[in-house]
This record gives C-alpha cells, sequence and structure tokens, in this order.
C-alpha cells in the first residue's frame, strides 16, 4: 500500500484509493508523518482538532482508529496486520517502509543529497523534490494535507512548505556557486510565480545575484523593488537591510559580487582583497537611500590594479569601474580614468583602457 500526504491524504493499493474522511485523514497523516513511530494519544487528539473543541466525540481515538482500519482493509483485504496498531496508554503506530510514502521518501532523499556534494548532491535533491508531484509548484510546494482544517494541519502543512523550500534553495545555491546563473535566474522567475517568494530574503538574494552575474543588473535592481514592495503592501515591513546591502552594491558593480557572465573575468593582483572580501559587508551610508530610485548615483573608487600577462583583453572588464586604474603590462604601467560620458554602468559605447 502506498501513502500520500504532500497532497491530499491519499491511501491506495493498486488502482484502488481508500475513501477516508476528514477524521481518518488527520490521523493517518500523523501517523504517517511520524515514520512509523508510536504517536501518543494527546498528541493525536491535538491533530483531530479536539483540543480545540469544547466535547470532543464520544468514541474517541478507539472509534476513528477503528474507522481507518475498515477503509484500508477494503482497498487491501490482504494486510497480515490491522493497521493503525494500539501501543503504551492510548497512542498509535502505524509501522512502514519509507519507500511507501511520499513525505518519507522526501525526506530520505534530502537526507542522501546532504550527505553527498556537488553535482551528486544536486542531483540527489532535484530526484527527492520530484516526490511532491507534478502538482507542486512555486518556492513552498504546494498544498500538503489539502483541505484538511485544524492547527495541527495548519502548522504541519506550514513545516512541510519550508523543507521544501530549504531544498529548491539548496538547488539553486549549487547551481549558481557553479555557474550556471542563467539557469538560475530562469528557474527564479519561475518559482516567483508563488507571490511568497517576494517575501523570502534568502530566495531574493539568490535571484538577484544570478540576475546581476547574467549581465542583468536592472532586472536585479528591478527585483529589489518588487521585494520592497511586497514587504511593505502584504508583511506591513520594510525590506531588509541585506536587500539594501546588496541592491547598493548592484546599482554600484561591487566587484566582490563576482563578474557579470557578459563580461571576461579579469582578477585584481593577489594583494587586492577585493574578491575575497565578504560578500555582504556593511555598505558605505551615502550609497542607495531609496529602494524605488532608478537614478545611477555617481561613486568614486579607489585605484585597482590589475596584473595582466600574455595577450589578455581587459578593456570591457576594467570600464566597470568608476575611478582609476593601474594597468601592469611587463614592467611598464599606465594610468588611465576609465568612465563613460554618461556615467551609465550599462551603456555599451565605452572607452577602452589601453
Amino acid at each position: 500500500m502506498k501513502f500520500e500526504v504532500l497532497g491530499k491524504v491519499t491511501a491506495r493499493q493498486g488502482d484502488r484509493e481508500a475513501d477516508l474522511r476528514t477524521q481518518p485523514q488527520l490521523m493517518l497523516a500523523a501517523l504517517i508523518i511520524a515514520g512509523g513511530r508510536p504517536v501518543p494519544g494527546d498528541m493525536l487528539e491535538h491533530a483531530l482538532g479536539w483540543d480545540e473543541m469544547e466535547e470532543p466525540p464520544a468514541r474517541g481515538l478507539k472509534g476513528v482508529a477503528s474507522d481507518l482500519r475498515t477503509k484500508l482493509s477494503s482497498v487491501s483485504p490482504g494486510l497480515s496486520v490491522r493497521m493503525p496498531r494500539p501501543v503504551g496508554s492510548g497512542g498509535y503506530e502505524f509501522p512502514l517502509e519509507p519507500k511507501q510514502a511520499d513525505v518519507l521518501r522526501f525526506r530520505t532523499g534530502v537526507a542522501d543529497a546532504r550527505r553527498a556534494s556537488g553535482d551528486d548532491g544536486a542531483r540527489l535533491m532535484r530526484k527527492a523534490l520530484a516526490e511532491w508531484g507534478p502538482s507542486a509548484g512555486g518556492l513552498y510546494g504546494g498544498q500538503p494535507l489539502l483541505g484538511l482544517p485544524r492547527s495541527w494541519a495548519g502548522s504541519t502543512r506550514h513545516g512541510l512548505r519550508r523543507e521544501h523550500r530549504d531544498a529548491v534553495l539548496d538547488c539553486l545555491r549549487h547551481d549558481l556557486d557553479v555557474g550556471r546563473h542563467q539557469d538560475v535566474m530562469r528557474e527564479c522567475d519561475q518559482l516567483v510565480a508563488d507571490a511568497e517568494a517576494l517575501g523570502d530574503d534568502e530566495f531574493v538574494v539568490v535571484w538577484m545575484l544570478a540576475t546581476y552575474r547574467s549581465g542583468h543588473p536592472s532586472w536585479a535592481e528591478d527585483i529589489f523593488r518588487r521585494a520592497a514592495a511586497y514587504a511593505e503592501n502584504c508583511l506591513a515591513l520594510q525590506p531588509s537591510q541585506r536587500l539594501h546591502q546588496l541592491a547598493e552594491m548592484i546599482q554600484d558593480d561591487d566587484p566582490r559580487l563576482g563578474a557579470p557572465d557578459c563580461l571576461p573575468a579579469v582578477l585584481p593582483a593577489a594583494k587586492s582583497q577585493a574578491p575575497n572580501a565578504t560578500p555582504f559587508a556593511p555598505a558605505p551610508a551615502h550609497r542607495m537611500s531609496s529602494p524605488a530610485s532608478d537614478e545611477r548615483k555617481a561613486v568614486s573608487e579607489p585605484s585597482i590594479t590589475f596584473n595582466i600577462g600574455g595577450n589578455a583583453s581587459v578593456g570591457s572588464a576594467i570600464a566597470r569601474n568608476d575611478g582609476h586604474v593601474t594597468v601592469h603590462l611587463g614592467a611598464a604601467a599606465v594610468t588611465d580614468p576609465v568612465a563613460d560620458d554618461d556615467g551609465d554602468p550599462d551603456t555599451a559605447d565605452r572607452d577602452e583602457a589601453r
């Protein structure tokens, strides 16, 4: 018999599905999510919502367990042991193999993925996420325990959706770290169809970075404005300082964010700390004051020294610096102020440093 709780709570044997009412669904869900471990009676009563009622049903847990056994036996009459079975003082258990339930397969897959590393870990994580089925969408993966009422179902649903979100973020961060910036950007564009994602700082940070590194800084700034609007209109909050700092760094083409894919990567000499600096160091106070501002502010940057060997091309990369750049070519050193006529870092026609 197979069980599902990552959508509607169901029990199936082949193509036959048990016809479960609300109370047996709640009891089955609580027992399945426990992974076969015994569940005390008071916890089952909470799952059923009886602690929210003035008068619990007279038949008690025995009655609900009996109804559940009857429905399960109707689709799987060959069960050698009738489940759920009573344990301890008023509790019940439902022993089963992890492969029998979607939530247990998902959690086992997540654990396997986090023990692995690199591409193998990401592959295993995406395999685990597939347990949510084709109807699951967005960052949070749909609606587990679909349609079930009471506070236990609500809090459990929230927890399961957070587990889905954490697994998705693991995959996105891996792909971002290995340079699949455009893939991450496109996936985030789809995930944000779930509007809640705009209120998730961790997700928005990944989305902004992937978009910036794909060569679209203005799009990344627009993502920040969308997240700020969601925070204000839906959560009655201001965007976090972390998002403000990242938006300022993107606006200023801060080299600590990594060069966008549309530019050749030219790293400063090892003595420079820019590439290895803390990614979200506090930003200077004079930078972006309004999240809705589209204006590119001029910022004076210190000189950066590049050590270039061979026939490396450096012009378009160092053109992103607003200050002076010193380029060492063998024994010669040339200092050239690099700036656009209009001060716009996204303009295609830049002066090249020679």
